[in-house]
């Protein structure tokens, strides 16, 4: 009995020693913390005096996170906050990493908030660079290097896209831009040298090129942030072959080679506002018009009109996202005048070659989706895609489809589209990466 008394007596003294470590332990974490959160609220009580960045201009940030940041000056210095805002501005520049610096205000109750922003060492151009596949029209893909200065920009790259025109283009381009009046206007040429790949409901028609050659001097004027006008001439040789069948459709000489001459003139209209931590919403609209015309030797003769539309709106992890796009051609032109759906882009989950086999003089569609974001990374989404082409014996009608998947904020993606059509349902994958 004496024992078992001698053993209890061990235990609780042994269980009091344990409770007595773990409230020193528990007391000891939490001093640590008050500690930490007091020197991470040293600064709290100052004023954001002025933020500025460094490494970048200011002008390549978005408009909302410009005005995000406009909003923190003449608050109170929350690290939290800056800590997320380096975040997003590392996310949407592709920077290898954004610093903040703390500096001394011009008076004892205010501080100067730097960004210090260290640039991606990769040329890799992230808003043209893509790899991407789409059922039956296979792999597609671009990449390009940039290079900017405060004077010019030069960008070139290869292709390889079987989804935007009737044949699959194979080539480079190379894009050359000099800078005036401190951005203002920009003047510069793009050339591109293309192979041509036909499938074989297309080359029933004539008028299939073998490879094109195209040198298009421009001049971009921005009167106002948001807003461009692009104004040039566009010279395109085209190469046909000996074998291929050229009748009065297809204007080229009898040895097998023709030109277009075209002025093209591009408006494009975007801006993107709300805020960051509610709601941001963005617009971005273009109108281009491309006028063939034989005044300087050109086989064809046309006018192409297009506008596209897109408009999102995101509130907290919710995005909605609509585009629509429509367009005309009139006149002589060549098969790469013409309009293309059917793709990863306008009426997704029907195939091109199914409905614009040889292309299209007339376009009309339209897409909604819808994504929530889950976590930091994914964003779920569905959509919906009406529309309609006709013209070159095309008749007008209405198409749509619906599909859904996945994407990520860093340019994955993966669905999988249905075209809603009578007899077997065919779905369509859609996948790959913006980089």
């Amino acid at each position: 009995m004496s024992l078992f008394m001698r053993s209890r007596d061990w235990m609780a003294s042994v269980a009091l020693a344990y409770s007595l470590g773990l409230l020193v332990g528990v007391a000891g974490i939490r001093i640590a913390h008050a500690k930490a959160q007091e020197v991470n609220n040293v600064n709290a009580r100052y004023t954001v005096e002025s933020i500025e960045l460094s490494g970048i201009d200011e002008a390549r940030l978005s408009r909302s996170l410009r005005t995000e940041l406009k909003r923190r000056v003449g608050e109170k210095f929350h690290p939290d906050i800056f800590a997320e805002l380096a975040v997003k501005i590392k996310q949407e520049l592709r920077a290898r990493a954004v610093s903040p610096k703390l500096q001394r205000g011009t008076n004892a109750e205010n501080i100067k908030v730097l960004l210090d922003v260290e640039p991606g060492k990769s040329l890799l151009d992230p808003s043209r660079s893509r790899i991407a596949y789409y059922g039956k029209q296979g792999l597609s893909g671009a990449g390009f290097l940039t290079t900017e200065t405060d004077t010019q920009a030069i960008r070139v790259g290869y292709l390889n896209n079987g989804e935007d025109s009737l044949d699959r283009l194979q080539g480079v381009s190379a894009n050359y831009q000099r800078k005036f009046f401190r951005d203002k206007v920009r003047a510069g040429f793009q050339f591109d040298a293309f192979n041509s790949q036909w499938n074989s409901s297309t080359t029933a028609t004539n008028g299939q090129f073998n490879n094109r050659q195209s040198y298009t001097p421009t001049v971009t004027y921005t009167p106002i942030e948001g807003v461009s006008l692009t104004s040039g001439i566009s010279f395109t040789n085209y190469n046909f072959g000996t074998n291929s069948n050229l009748t009065q459709a297809s204007p080229a000489s009898s040895l097998g080679r023709g030109s277009s001459q075209s002025l093209v003139t591009t408006l494009r209209l975007h801006r993107d506002w709300g805020e960051l931590d509610s709601i941001r919403q963005t617009a971005t609209t273009e109108f281009a018009t491309r006028i063939g015309t034989q005044f300087a030797g050109g086989d064809y003769s046309f006018r192409r009109h297009s506008a596209e539309a897109r408009y999102a709106v995101t509130v907290n992890k919710q995005r909605l996202d609509t585009s629509f796009v429509v367009g005309r051609l009139d006149g002589v032109a060549p098969l790469s005048e013409r309009f293309v759906a059917g793709n990863s882009r306008i009426l997704r989950g029907w195939n091109k070659y199914d409905i614009t086999p040889m292309g299209a003089t007339r376009i009309m569609a339209g897409s909604v989706e819808y994504a929530m974001r889950v976590g930091q990374k994914w964003m779920p989404a569905a959509f919906i895609d009406s529309g309609t082409v006709w013209g070159n014996s095309l008749a007008k009608v209405a198409r749509n489809s619906v599909g859904g998947g996945i994407r990520t904020r860093d340019g994955f993606y993966l669905y999988v589209a249905f075209p809603l059509k009578e007899g077997r349902v065919e779905p369509q994958v859609m996948t790959g990466v913006n980089f």
